[in-house]
């Protein structure tokens, strides 16, 4: 059987145009990022601010000075930024994944029964309860409260960095989405924070890198405190984040942050990750035995529209997402076609020539993308 009354490469303009839209929008949301906030809850991060002991109108705007003038604390600070991050994600990409961890807190909620490590929250996707909570854990009036509601009145010290690493492998491998990318970002005013026990010290870096061998990155956020006016990476964290030299010196040379638009610009910088647009073979020609050489060449789009998200149909009764099933019928019989029975006609004087799909897609193909080295110029 043919279906006639379809032209190729005319007909259904509107509705292909609609669907590639459709496409390309479920395209750039199929990858999911998935980020832990691991925060350290040492005495030091309830401290003062080093911003509160020196003003200083010439950083910021007014408007910042004062959001900074109620975050007095480095935990109110980082409690702010999470919020700031939950509310980004939900404007970006609604899609990813996010959870908070403490350590060092005299309270324990965890899988393994670690102590002083509670999970704040689990790893899923930001929520109105959640932003609202950090609101009040971030608020000079609330937060102390709150904390020793949730987390105990007293700071722990006897506490394990590579517990609560292991913590965050966990998590992810829990995970109920596939996570394009993983991420932990360790929130600390303790640059060395096993100095006095170098077995813990050898177990959280030997966690470390055992994470970066899976694919999970690890980033460290120093917090100015009153007390913590240099935060040297060389004496823990270049183990852990596994810095070179160069890397270490422009580490060093950067000071901890105390205000909040620091922090966020840090934390946004960080989390931003590069991703290929597509990949191609590069051929180099064939080798003696015949054997085709080839390596794989990355194209990144340097700019690029953002299309607006999906529509989603829902049901008028049960408010339920809609599954859509399109049929094509003949209009004589109205007998169910099935994609093998559907062909495609062109007018080519008076005289209409019919196509199946598999004809159409070996017209449309000129030969497999990719470069192909023809030769080299000689340099005379």
């Amino acid at each position: 059987m043919s279906l006639l009354d379809q032209n190729w490469g005319t007909g259904g303009s509107a509705d292909d145009e609609a669907q590639d839209d459709n496409q390309q929008g479920r395209q750039i949301t199929t990858s999911r990022d998935g980020t832990l906030m691991l925060i350290e809850c040492a005495p030091q991060m309830f401290e003062l601010l080093a911003n509160q002991m020196k003003q200083d109108s010439s950083i910021n705007n007014d408007d910042d000075d004062d959001e900074d003038a109620q975050l007095t604390t480095g935990f109110q600070l980082v409690m702010r930024a999470c919020q700031r991050f939950y509310q980004s994600k939900i404007i970006s990409n609604d899609k990813d994944l996010s959870g908070i961890i403490l350590y060092g807190t005299e309270n324990s909620l965890n899988a393994f029964d670690f102590k002083h490590i509670y999970i704040l929250h689990e790893l899923a996707q930001p929520s109105a309860e959640r932003i609202i909570q950090l609101e009040t854990l971030s608020n000079k009036n609330t937060y102390k409260i709150k904390y020793d509601e949730l987390f105990g009145s007293t700071q722990a010290t006897g506490y394990s960095l590579n517990e609560a690493l292991w913590t965050c492998s966990n998590l992810f491998s829990n995970s109920p989405q596939r996570l394009t990318i993983k991420r932990i970002f360790i929130f600390t005013c303790n640059d060395q924070p096993h100095a006095s026990n170098l077995t813990l010290e050898r177990q959280a870096k030997q966690r470390a890198k055992d994470l970066n061998d899976v694919g999970i990155q690890l980033e460290v956020f120093p917090i100015l405190t009153e007390t913590i006016i240099r935060f040297d990476f060389k004496k823990f964290f270049q183990d852990v984040l596994m810095l070179s030299d160069e890397d270490l010196d422009i580490r060093n040379n950067q000071e901890p942050t105390g205000r909040l638009n620091e922090l966020l610009k840090l934390v946004y910088s960080k989390e931003h990750k590069k991703r290929a647009y597509c990949t191609v073979p590069f051929s180099l020609g064939k080798a003696a035995d015949g054997t085709p050489l080839e390596f794989s060449v990355s194209v990144y789009n340097m700019v690029r529209p953002c299309p607006k998200p999906t529509k989603i149909k829902l049901d008028m009764k049960t408010n339920l997402e809609t599954k859509i099933v399109t049929k094509h019928y003949l209009p004589e019989t109205a007998e169910i076609l099935m994609p093998s029975d559907i062909q495609y006609g062109l007018d080519v004087s008076n005289r209409r020539i019919l196509f199946d799909s598999d004809e159409i897609k070996a017209i449309k193909k000129f030969g497999d993308p990719g470069f192909e080295l023809l030769g080299f110029k000689s340099l005379s």
